[in-house]
């Protein structure tokens, strides 16, 4: 978890999660409960980061335009990764 600027905030979260995390700092396994809640919150938005990464890529790899320029890109690199390592 980065040591980044905070906000404080108010919000509401079920008993049952409430719980969880509480045995989560009694058996030390996070150091607080808002240690625990911005952990949770920094892999939701990993998560769906990723998600729209993946939904972007499915929709670019329907563009026929890109995906020319993708591979065209790629083969002009594979050019000039085989001839540097032909130099060594």
């Amino acid at each position: 978890m980065s040591k980044a600027l905070t906000v404080k905030n108010t919000f509401n979260m079920s008993l049952s999660n409430y719980e969880e995390l509480k045995k989560l700092v009694e058996n030390k396994s996070i150091s607080s409960i808002t240690e625990g809640i911005n952990l949770g919150i920094e892999l939701l938005i990993k998560e769906k980061r990723m998600e729209n990464y993946r939904n972007q890529m499915a929709k670019a790899a329907k563009d026929k335009e890109f995906m020319r320029r993708t591979l065209s890109s790629q083969n002009e690199f594979d050019k000039l990764h085989d001839e540097v390592l032909g130099e060594w």
